[in-house]
């Protein structure tokens, strides 16, 4: 199967940005602060051939594509990537498949190499700086008894200086699973996905205290996948049952008195 990127807008209709064939998928994205540069993972050969990251100028499409990693051809998935506040560097996680997930930060114009972050034996992936302004990076991670926690790496630097890993902390453990961490624009917010029911639900919580999780989705399948929309006052996620239906985008306003 090929994957497609495309925008959409409030009114839920799509506008193609880039064409997935059977060569080229793709599969995780984002989208730079500025709304500029797109960052994607290219499953080349339908992800038989692992995958690299490739930067995209929106605003103009008649510049070629720039790779921006180079490792897929030798099997690495190279994953979910997320922008730095300052917009001049991307993390992703590398995976060597059976062996290790690894945190590595670039520069985005594609200048210099790939420093590595963090590597663990466990899946691994950033989903979003904290605060939002960026000193640590929320993480999801399976740890070896299967569970699935956000936790958070503390980290020094910035865009100009590059960056350091320091400590890895418990963010959000609880005996259920926690995915898809997003953090309101003003940091004061978590939006994340839980099993806690038994399907996938969206909560949303204070931030720093994690107190009094608030679950704002009551689907009889599964919610995922929270972004804070810019600019509104709504939460947008996706929902996908476990049969054949395909995905929808859901919009839900909502107040902070």
């Amino acid at each position: 199967n090929s994957f497609n990127l495309e925008w959409v807008d409030r009114a839920g209709n799509p506008k193609l940005v880039l064409e997935g064939d059977s060569v080229d998928s793709f599969f995780s994205f984002a989208l730079s602060r500025d709304g500029h540069f797109l960052v994607y993972n290219n499953l080349e050969g339908g992800g038989s051939e692992g995958s690299d990251l490739w930067v995209y100028d929106i605003t103009r499409p008649e510049v070629p594509k720039r790779r921006l990693t180079s490792v897929g051809s030798s099997g690495h998935i190279c994953i979910f990537p997320v922008w730095s506040p300052g917009g001049k560097c991307i993390v992703y996680t590398d995976i060597i498949p059976g062996q290790s997930h690894t945190l590595f930060w670039r520069y985005a114009d594609g200048t210099g190499e790939a420093h590595e972050l963090y590597s663990s034996d466990n899946t691994i992936f950033p989903r979003a700086w904290y605060p939002p302004d960026g000193t640590s990076l929320l993480l999801y991670v399976e740890t070896q008894n299967g569970a699935s926690d956000l936790r958070v790496l503390e980290l020094t630097g910035d865009d100009q200086s590059g960056w350091q890993a320091g400590n890895i902390k418990k963010f959000n453990t609880t005996p259920y699973g926690e995915f898809n961490g997003r953090f309101s624009a003003d940091g004061k917010w978590l939006a994340y996905d839980s099993d806690e029911t038994g399907r996938r639900q969206i909560y949303v919580c204070s931030v720093p205290d994690l107190k009094n999780p608030r679950q704002v989705t009551f689907k009889n399948y599964d919610a995922y996948n929270p972004i804070w929309s810019d600019g509104t006052n709504q939460l947008l996620y996706m929902t996908l049952t476990r049969t054949s239906r395909p995905a929808q985008i859901y919009k839900v306003p909502y107040s902070t008195d």
